[in-house]
């Protein structure tokens, strides 16, 4: 729980973080494409966290979980700087240029 927060919550970044299960095809298959993301944003890294949390070793805080509500995997979010408790799920394609043109019109100015 308190990585969690200091890596999501407690900081100063837009955060996109993937909610997985390490046994998840579809999360096995999203792994390379946003290991890509990452490796590709890396440059923006002081203003943008690209963060994974795997579900089957962690649990989201309580105080956390009404926001980041997750159903199956994966799951992602971004929860922007300043709006923490206002994250935004992402239901787009899975394609690392999607994510890209998604996080453009998302990120805080």
């Amino acid at each position: 729980g308190s990585t969690f927060e200091s890596e999501v919550i407690n900081n100063d970044k837009d955060v996109l973080i993937e909610f997985y299960a390490p046994w998840c095809g579809h999360c096995k298959a999203l792994a390379p494409k946003y290991d890509q993301l990452a490796k590709e944003l890396e440059s923006d890294f002081d203003s943008l966290a690209i963060a994974k949390f795997d579900l089957t070793n962690n649990d989201i805080p309580a105080d956390y979980k009404n926001l980041f509500s997750v159903s199956g995997f994966p799951t992602l979010f971004f929860a922007p700087k300043g709006k923490k408790t206002s994250p935004i799920q992402y239901e787009g394609k899975r394609e690392v240029e999607d994510f890209k043109t998604w996080l453009a019109e998302k990120r805080s100015k």
